[in-house]
């Protein structure tokens, strides 16, 4: 999977410069920037560490102007991609704060187009969900009956 974009934003209060990287698994080559409009940032806050703590995933949403032919292509990418084929990863410098699947099917491109091109909201999720579709044994005699944490399940 290669990187297709990146952009760069500055946080808002802090100065903290982060980096917004989008991938593409049918791209090759060197990635172009895009410019930042705006970042959604959704995580799961704190646990009591219990057997009954609410599994959350994380969800982030990015908007970014489309003002060049390769982004309009990318546009048309997405409109008929399958779910998997594109990734987002923000970082606070080198060290990654979110990687995540982009969801083509809640990208909206705004009808309004601005003086430098129309916007595009992206929105992506951990992948959390994906695991349903793993069926976890702890051995090969049947399936898992007991009482451990997700933490421990995700360790096995």
């Amino acid at each position: 999977m290669a990187a297709r974009y990146t952009g760069q934003f500055f946080a808002p209060y802090t100065d903290q410069q982060y980096t917004v990287v989008l991938y593409d698994d049918d791209f090759s080559g060197t990635p172009e920037t895009i410019t930042i409009q705006d970042v959604g940032f959704q995580y799961p806050q704190g646990s009591t560490n219990t057997r009954f703590d609410p599994i959350l995933s994380a969800k982030m949403s990015v908007k970014f102007f489309i003002n060049t032919s390769g982004l309009v292509t990318f546009v048309e990418d997405l409109a008929g991609a399958n779910e998997g084929r594109f990734m987002l990863q923000l970082l606070e410098g080198i060290i990654p704060k979110f990687i995540g699947f982009i969801l083509p099917d809640l990208a909206q491109e705004e009808d309004i187009p601005t003086e430098i091109g129309g916007v595009l909201e992206i929105q992506a999720t951990d992948g959390l969900a994906r695991l349903k579709t793993i069926d976890y044994k702890l051995n090969e005699f049947g399936p898992y009956i007991g009482d451990d944490t997700f933490i421990e399940h995700i360790f096995n």
